[in-house]
């Protein structure tokens, strides 16, 4: 065997690894969206809770999400709204919401963050303010983000799912994006999205803009002591609460839709905030790293056998037709994925026409390129990454440890970021 063969081989093998772990994961997280219970608690067993919605400027979808929320089949729960500033641009927009809904004066609370903690993000003192203020008749705190338009069984869904077991400490959602411009950037994030749920569903990385923990848990494992020196709430639940004997599970039912668009810039930076995050807080960040090299493993060696002339025939045509197996294993994937998530959101997803959804199609492989090389990039930028932005706030990161250099209020760049269809910046 030449050097050209062993090229080929080395590639194919990547490609082969890939597809079948892939489709093998894909495969189980099918069957866990549709085998997952669908019973719901009944109003007389719904356990007290207390929701937090922390708020720095205006994101595009904050009415929806206020909307959402005040529409939940769900009585025995209050609204925290902890906003950063009292001149923060979200501020207008929740007054005008309870202006327009003043029956729910007496069930929400709306404050200003009083105490920005040094060595965490704000997001994490905004919960730690409500959390450490908890009052002992909730049983539980759920955290949902400003772009997450919340369906009227979305708590009711959490709670079932968080008092399913007694071993269950946590749950999630995720999000699944159909952006409304189907520009390069908003593409590729879908993308990456619906390739990344599979393995955090099977890691059990929590996503924190859907979000329900047990209070009980919260004090067994020590949360708020973590979150205090945390970048994020949400990725660390798995190692913490695994340290009390609890898990966290993924509950299909409350997927969310997102409809926000975003540059290809804004998706590169909003990426390695999320894969440092894994960095930071979860044990299967060597995993994610190195499922992610498969991608430019297979590229160089199919580089370098196209570097040789001298290729043996009969061993090259084998592994050719194996290269080619993986491939339509990988390629069925996405639609495997899509599917199992329409099962889970239903009539929550949008209605797109025909010639819509073709197109969408067609830029979402003409993109996957795009998307190897910026997760690739994103990868390698993680695991060197030792300054991040994120809401106006520059954080500094040594090992495992964050430092908030200085606080700004949050002012868009611009007329036009007010008006912006995105939250990730």
């Amino acid at each position: 065997m030449n050097w050209a063969d062993a090229c080929l081989g080395i590639a194919v093998a990547s490609v082969a690894v890939t597809a079948i772990v892939s489709f093998g994961l894909t495969c189980w997280f099918f069957t866990k969206i549709c085998c997952y219970p669908r019973q719901l608690l009944p109003d007389e067993n719904l356990p007290r809770g207390k929701v937090i919605l922390c708020l720095r400027g205006a994101d595009p979808f904050l009415p929806e999400c206020l909307d959402g929320i005040s529409r939940q089949d769900y009585d025995n729960f209050q609204l925290a709204i902890v906003i950063d500033h009292h001149d923060d641009s979200s501020y207008p927009a929740v007054q005008q919401w309870l202006d327009r809904n003043p029956a729910w004066s007496n069930n929400v609370s709306v404050e200003f963050l009083s105490e920005i903690l040094p060595n965490c993000t704000l997001k994490c003192s905004s919960i730690l303010q409500v959390v450490n203020n908890l009052e002992p008749e909730f049983d539980f705190v759920a955290i949902i983000d400003a772009d997450v338009g919340a369906h009227p069984q979305w708590l009711r869904q959490l709670a079932t799912g968080l008092f399913r077991k007694k071993s269950i400490g946590a749950v999630s959602g995720n999000r699944w994006f159909v952006p409304q411009k189907t520009n390069t950037g908003s593409i590729v994030r879908a993308t990456w999205i619906a390739c990344s749920i599979v393995q955090m569903v099977c890691y059990r990385i929590a996503w924190g803009g859907s979000l329900a923990i047990k209070s009980e848990t919260i004090r067994e494992a020590n949360l708020a002591e973590h979150w205090s020196k945390g970048f994020c709430e949400d990725t660390m639940l798995y190692s913490k609460l695994k340290q009390i004997g609890q898990t966290v599970e993924f509950q299909p039912r409350v997927l969310m839709v997102n409809r926000e668009s975003c540059s290809l810039k804004d998706f590169a930076n909003w990426m390695s905030r999320q894969l440092l995050c894994s960095k930071l807080h979860h044990p299967a960040w060597p995993l994610v790293f190195a499922y992610g090299m498969l991608f430019p493993i297979t590229l160089v060696c199919q580089l370098g056998w196209l570097g040789f002339e001298d290729i043996s025939q009969p061993y090259t045509l084998l592994l050719l037709w194996v290269f080619a197996i993986s491939l339509v294993l990988l390629m069925i994937n996405l639609p495997l994925i899509s599917l199992a998530t329409r099962i889970a959101i239903g009539d929550r997803l949008p209605r797109l026409g025909t010639i819509e959804i073709l197109i969408r199609q067609f830029k979402t492989a003409a993109t996957l390129p795009i998307l190897g090389i910026v997760y690739v990039r994103g990868l390698f930028k993680t695991m060197f990454l030792r300054t991040v932005s994120w809401r106006g706030i520059e954080y500094t990161i040594e090992k495992s440890n964050v430092t908030l250099n200085e606080y700004r209020q949050y002012k868009p760049q611009s007329s036009e970021a007010e008006q912006s269809t995105t939250s990730i910046i």
